[in-house]
């Protein structure tokens, strides 16, 4: 070790410490250069091993099979060794069958009843994939300012419902015929009472209010024609919501 350190310090004029370390740093970068090739060598010699020896290990059972004599008094043992043969190689490969099997995934159908639109709760909004607390309040609170849902197209004009959660509810969700919404009777009711309809704009509100002041009260939906902000589909929305005398 002192002979290669003097050697080295004389041909490269280096100080005694820089010698003592590139002898320790050059056999580390030799193992660092030819460790893959080692490993790659190592795993071969692996792989070489386990089909060698599973070549042996057919190879013996061949001859085996060949050397049993079968009496026909003593039975049959061929089926008995190829049995014991076969199980050997299924335990063999049985983790990594196991790795590759994934788990079957169970599939649980809950069967919601129908409910009415306009008489459900919460909960049973909250049946429907998709709708939460927020959504389902907010339904209740849309059906309440209408006065009553009249067909199941209004749901669409609840703010955050998604077209499948339209059409699930849709699919679970009836509307009585008998139903009547609650309706605004439209030769009393001021310009608020009006605006607080979803309907109907505080600048419809303020037409309607005029045109009776001016014309006196509305005796049909006909009359409301005559209003020029309110078109045919506005009227066709607000006519189920309005009455013209106390019952």
């Amino acid at each position: 070790m002192n002979r290669i350190n003097h050697w080295l310090r004389s041909q490269l004029g280096i100080s005694k410490t820089e010698a003592n370390g590139m002898i320790i740093l050059i056999p580390l970068v030799f193992l660092f250069i030819v460790s893959p090739y080692w490993y790659r060598n190592y795993k071969a010699q692996n792989v070489e091993l386990l089909i060698e020896d599973q070549l042996v290990l057919d190879s013996l059972v061949a001859v085996w099979r060949k050397s049993i004599i079968i009496d026909s008094s003593s039975g049959d043992i061929e089926p008995y060794v190829v049995h014991r043969y076969n199980k050997f190689k299924s335990k063999r490969f049985e983790s990594t069958e196991r790795a590759d099997r994934k788990p079957e995934k169970k599939v649980y159908k809950v069967k919601i009843e129908t409910f009415d639109l306009n008489s459900a709760d919460t909960i049973n909004f909250k049946q429907i994939r998709g709708i939460g607390s927020v959504l389902s309040k907010r339904i209740i609170k849309y059906r309440d300012l209408l006065g009553g849902f009249t067909n199941k197209g209004q749901l669409k004009e609840v703010y955050g419902l998604k077209d499948s959660v339209i059409l699930a509810l849709d699919s679970v969700s009836t509307l009585s015929v008998a139903f009547t919404p609650e309706q605004i009777d439209i030769n009393k009711a001021d310009e608020y009472s009006l605006s607080k309809h979803p309907y109907i704009s505080r600048t419809l509100a303020k037409a309607i209010i005029n045109y009776r002041f001016q014309h006196g009260p509305f005796n049909q939906v006909a009359d409301l024609q005559n209003i020029h902000r309110l078109d045919s589909l506005k009227l066709q929305q607000i006519t189920p919501y309005i009455k013209f005398q106390e019952p």
